[in-house]
């Protein structure tokens, strides 16, 4: 049986290109020194276009503006919000207004906020609050959207559709017992 002692030549692998670079590293916020993780990315579109929304392991959802990541002052957060945990999502709605974020902790929270206005300057660097739904039990990881439908799934197996209907909540507030039949439905506490 023939053997050759020559080796094989490996292929250099060759450096990754940079799409986008900031002169800062954008993982360290107000000056801070501790860097923050990032746990998910979402690309905006619509009247966000040209931001990368990104969700923090502090909790904070923040705002980068492409190609030069300059990190912009929104935020969005609620405190309730959790995201120390790398399975949790982040979602922008197709027409680019709504963002949705899951949680972690023993209460399945599902974030929602109004980013329509993200790119314009802020006078104030205050997170901005957004709408929690609840009604799900252990980590929000998977968030996304259709059109018009928001879906959450959990840790508890169940995947939640969020629709925004206001006839039928009016109809539900009005007459829970009859429409519990036909709906289920969840009031944030």
């Amino acid at each position: 049986m023939p053997t050759s002692t020559k080796k094989a030549k490996s292929a250099k692998a060759k450096p990754a290109t940079e799409v986008y670079t900031s002169a800062t590293d954008p993982t360290i916020l107000h000056g801070s020194l501790r860097p923050r993780g990032i746990v998910s990315l979402a690309k905006g579109t619509g009247p966000t276009a040209g931001l990368v929304f990104a969700l923090g392991a502090d909790s904070r959802v923040h705002t980068y503006a492409l190609p030069s990541l300059t990190p912009l002052k929104t935020e969005y957060t609620d405190a309730n919000m959790q995201s120390n945990s790398f399975y949790v999502g982040l979602a922008l709605s197709p027409c680019g207004r709504w963002l949705a974020s899951g949680g972690t902790g023993k209460q399945g929270r599902t974030f929602l906020f109004d980013v329509s206005n993200a790119a314009l300057p802020s006078s104030t660097a205050m997170p901005q609050t957004g709408v929690e739904l609840g009604a799900q039990l252990g980590e929000v990881g998977a968030v996304d959207w259709t059109s018009t439908t928001l879906a959450s799934c959990a840790d508890d197996g169940t995947v939640r559709v969020w629709r925004p209907d206001i006839e039928m909540y009016r109809r539900c507030k009005e007459q829970p017992e009859e429409q519990r039949w036909d709906w289920s439905w969840a009031i944030g506490e």
